[in-house]
């Protein structure tokens, strides 16, 4: 849902970007990647929950941030406030971006849409 009324010229920005899982805390449902689109890399964070034995990532319920200036300056740290899926707390005022983004299509930045392509046909264990 996140990536449903992104801005097309960020899709295509995150084509370029290149992730690298840093760190995988399963037990929790938490991740850490290691994202760079060319200017030095940035770390995004992923938390989720499920309900049931859900095992497709793309099913679950998503919790996401980014480290990079553009989510916190260019609308996504605000839609994911608002709408419930920032990871963590606002590193911003998280106020709404009527300069930047006065059409709200920037839900996510090019590196957690990137993360979110790259984790898109994984599976996680069922619950223990």
């Amino acid at each position: 849902e996140m990536v449903e009324r992104l801005d097309p010229k960020t899709q295509d920005k995150s084509a370029s970007c290149s992730v690298t899982l840093k760190r995988a805390d399963i037990v929790n449902l938490r991740w850490l990647f290691q994202v760079n689109c060319g200017n030095g890399a940035k770390v995004v964070r992923i938390k989720a929950a499920r309900e049931g034995n859900v095992v497709k990532f793309s099913k679950l319920d998503l919790a996401v941030s980014c480290s990079c200036p553009a989510w916190q300056w260019t609308g996504p740290e605000h839609h994911a406030k608002r709408e419930g899926y920032l990871d963590g707390k606002q590193t911003g005022t998280a106020s709404t971006p009527v300069i930047r983004d006065p059409e709200n299509h920037h839900t996510v930045c090019k590196h957690v849409a990137a993360t979110l392509s790259f984790t898109k046909g994984w599976q996680i264990p069922k619950k223990g």
